[in-house]
């Protein structure tokens, strides 16, 4: 299923609140963030798969369960390590990291992947998501924040911050489990298959 951002932003508010962070400020930028994840995420975002081949011919790439090898604790470090290298201090930030992981890593997780795959091997395996950008990503928070009025001199610097955390966190450790399903070989395979294929698909 797709990225959906109204859960995200509702996960994100709840766990939150959870941890104290409560006010229209930290709403908006539940809100903000998940829109622009949301935006990002069903661009065309290449996945690397590596799979078992057992035949050659043209196929679909699809989801065999949900993306795991990521947790909230690990992104929010990836987050916190970003921020403070840009300057980023404070009492709160710990906890502001936290929550927004935790909405982002479980509805990132219930995203699958397709794709169409011609000349590979049929089979199952795993896939790495590349093509995430944390420019790309931050350039659609600043947007999304300004729209609801969160500006200021560390506006940017906030949306760097978590867009780098986020994008190079998924981008390392994000595994989505596949499989390929041939449909017409066209032309018939000759000679030995190649053990291990890989292929394309787009996060949906």
């Amino acid at each position: 299923m797709p990225f959906v951002a109204a859960s995200a932003s509702f996960d994100i508010v709840s766990f939150g609140s959870g941890l104290g962070l409560t006010g229209d400020d930290f709403s908006n930028l539940a809100s903000a963030l998940s829109e622009a994840c949301a935006t990002h995420f069903i661009t065309p975002n290449t996945v690397t798969i590596t799979l078992q081949g057992s035949a050659a011919g043209p196929g679909t790439v699809s989801s065999t369960g949900p993306i795991s090898g990521i947790d909230p604790s690990s992104m929010s470090s990836a987050i916190i390590s970003q921020l403070s290298s840009l300057g980023m201090t404070g009492s709160l930030m710990s906890n502001q990291c936290l929550a927004i992981s935790q909405g982002i890593v479980k509805n990132f997780m219930l995203m699958g992947v397709t794709g169409l795959a011609a000349g590979v091997g049929i089979g199952s395996g795993t896939g790495k998501v590349v093509g995430l950008n944390p420019s790309a990503l931050k350039s659609l928070l600043v947007s999304m924040m300004s729209a609801r009025g969160l500006v200021g001199t560390d506006t940017t610097r906030w949306a760097t911050g978590i867009s780098n955390g986020i994008c190079l966190y998924l981008n390392t450790a994000a595994i989505i489990p596949v499989a390929v399903s041939v449909g017409a070989v066209i032309p018939p395979p000759t000679g030995p298959v190649p053990a291990l294929t890989s292929v394309s698909g787009t996060l949906i």
